[in-house]
């Protein structure tokens, strides 16, 4: 038959087993949030230092009525294990009940602290053996359970789970916890411990940092202009609460910016940040760090060294003259005018290819574009002038700008502004004229 002993030290380990799980079961993601520990107080060691056991004798049946009675033991291995070696306290008569006391110095906070598991084992030689927990804020003893050996040792043992009266009522500010054995039997002779411990178990604060794994980028030769995407997995026990990457520039400078989470989770997810080439310098980029933090803040960094060069994009730049053009007014009447004066643009930039016009700018005119017809023939553009009512069309005119531009290709434009029927203009008006040509 299995011993009592035994049957104690089972019951504690199945206590353990049990709340792990639990944890395990409901964490979000089934992940452990919070990671459980447990710290036994025994005599083994620290007997004297953060853990004590006095010895003395009770009066009128009861354990001791306070936490302060008793005198030090003068030796500690007789309990510091399971092995019938005891340390026995004799004296007691008919109203004097001799007990144990055991003081522990917990290190944990008790806001941290699940469960309290408590054994002792020994026997008084008269009837029946208790064990007591102190109630710190009723100033009193509970009884944590009994037993009737009394020429052998006999067992008390379990758990303690209501963490409101661990918190508020077992453990003191100064972090002490005390239990008491006695025979609260007629005329007890004697008390004798064997072995006696606490078992806290707590939540373990959490110290691991955030790891960082798989990094990458979008693309290695960005053209300026052009995103590329900066990414890796992060994991951590509990949450990532911030991320952050380091790009140095291609002179040397290094500059923070705020990644976030792209998918996954804040336990397991990729953060990721998109970095604007547009206005960038041209040259290599090198992602030198990744950097995250999680809800208990803890901080990590990992190296990246994953570098993407930002090239010139391909372009047209069209140069114009003159830079002056003197339009000349004319009533457009139901028929556009074909007349106007002619402008010589040369490409002098890299792209080739189909081309589009992307903007028409004047100094003291403000440009629409409308009337698209599906290339660029025929297209209009309407300048408004400041002056309410002054809504001219312009309609432009070129030889084949869509069959191919290649550096250094010329055209010429025939641009000329006209005025509605109803619009009345006398005066010649003189503006600038920019042209830009980009690719489709």
């Amino acid at each position: 038959m299995m011993s009592e002993r035994a049957i104690g030290r089972i019951k504690l380990i199945v206590g353990l087993v049990t709340f792990l799980l639990i944890l395990l079961l409901f964490s979000p993601h089934g992940v452990l949030v919070a990671q459980a520990a447990v710290s036994e107080y025994n005599y083994t060691t620290g007997a004297g230092t953060n853990k004590w056991a006095y010895e003395s004798i009770g009066v009128n049946d009861n354990p001791p009525p306070d936490i302060t009675s008793g005198t030090e033991f003068t030796s500690y291995t007789e309990i510091d294990s399971s092995n019938d070696v005891r340390y026995t306290t004799t004296g007691g008569s008919a109203t004097n009940n001799p007990f144990h006391r055991f003081e522990f110095d917990i290190s944990e906070d008790p806001a941290t602290i699940t469960e309290i598991g408590y054994y002792w084992e020994g026997y008084g030689d008269i009837s029946s053996s208790t064990l007591y927990i102190w109630n710190f804020t009723a100033s009193d003893w509970e009884s944590l359970g009994t037993h009737a050996e009394t020429t052998t040792d006999g067992i008390v043992s379990g758990s303690i789970t209501d963490t409101t009266k661990i918190q508020q009522d077992y453990i003191n500010a100064s972090g002490y916890l005390e239990l008491c054995a006695v025979d609260i039997g007629n005329k007890p002779t004697l008390i004798s411990t064997d072995y006696v411990y606490v078992n806290v178990t707590y939540t373990a604060p959490d110290t691991t940092p955030p790891s960082f794994h798989s990094p990458g980028l979008s693309g290695t030769e960005i053209p300026q202009g052009d995103p590329v995407e900066l990414w890796i997995n992060i994991t951590d026990d509990t949450e990532v609460a911030a991320s952050n990457f380091t790009v140095m520039y291609p002179n040397g400078t290094s500059y923070n910016f705020t990644a976030s989470l792209k998918n996954g989770t804040t336990q397991s997810g990729y953060w990721n940040y998109t970095f604007d080439t547009t206005g960038q310098p041209l040259g290599t980029y090198n992602w030198t760090f990744a950097h995250a933090n999680d809800t208990a803040n803890n901080w990590n960094s990992t190296s990246v060294e994953l570098k993407f060069n930002v090239t010139e994009a391909a372009y047209v730049a069209i140069t114009v003259s003159p830079a002056d053009v003197d339009f000349g007014i004319v009533n457009l009447g139901s028929t556009n005018q074909t007349t106007g004066d002619a402008i010589n643009a040369t490409n002098t930039g890299t792209a080739t290819g189909d081309m589009q016009i992307k903007a028409f700018n004047t100094t003291d005119w403000t440009l629409t574009y409308a009337n698209a017809t599906g290339g660029l023939s025929g297209e209009q553009f309407f300048l408004n002038h400041n002056e309410t009512g002054w809504w001219e069309p312009i309609n432009l005119t070129y030889s084949s700008l869509a069959s191919g531009v290649l550096a250094g290709d010329s055209r010429t434009f025939d641009l000329r502004i006209g005025v509605s029927p109803d619009t009345t203009i006398t005066t010649e008006q003189t503006t600038n004229v920019t042209i830009r040509i980009v690719a489709v």
